[in-house]
């Protein structure tokens, strides 16, 4: 699924199959006598885990990875099932009066942050934001913080994707 890959610029199917025929194609036959041993894979086009709202978006942002990437063999994904009221992506600034408080207030939120693992602490540590919302535990770690990486494979009933516009090191919106 390429849409699960965390490094945009470095993801390519073909390198995947090459190292998956060096694996086990070479070493089912080591000596290279059958012409016809190769990987048969399909690229995933269903999305199982998301509502239809977040497919929708998460394809907006694929459209632009696409383009910024110049990766055109990037194909939108469909929902596997329609929800009568599915949840919304919603966009907010940090400037937004009330986030704050809207942030401490719902407790069941995840935030995801753009630091490496293990770097969540010190991410909190430096955002005044996240400092005056965010719950921590008796030695400063926070409970509902967690980088990409550490997110990745895991479900939460709701989920803010935190700072990453901050931290790109372009605007995608001046190169379109």
């Amino acid at each position: 699924d390429p849409f699960q890959t965390l490094n945009p610029t470095g993801f390519r199917w073909g390198a995947v199959k090459a190292s998956f025929v060096v694996k086990f194609i070479h070493s089912l036959d080591p000596a290279r006598q059958s012409q016809r041993k190769e990987i048969n894979y399909h690229e995933l086009t269903f999305n199982y885990r998301s509502a239809s709202p977040i497919v929708w978006f998460s394809n907006r942002v694929q459209l632009l990875r696409a383009v910024l990437f110049q990766q055109y063999d990037i194909r939108p994904q469909i929902e596997w099932m329609q929800e009568d009221h599915p949840p919304q992506p919603v966009w907010f600034s940090t400037g937004d009066e009330g986030l704050a408080e809207s942030l401490r207030n719902n407790t069941d939120l995840t935030i995801i942050v753009p630091c490496d693992e293990g770097e969540e602490v010190e991410f909190v540590q430096n955002d005044p934001l996240l400092t005056a919302v965010v719950r921590t535990d008796d030695a400063g770690v926070p409970q509902n913080v967690l980088s990409a990486v550490r997110a990745k494979g895991l479900e939460f009933a709701r989920v803010v994707v935190y700072g990453f516009g901050q931290c790109a090191e372009f605007d995608p919106m001046e190169e379109l």
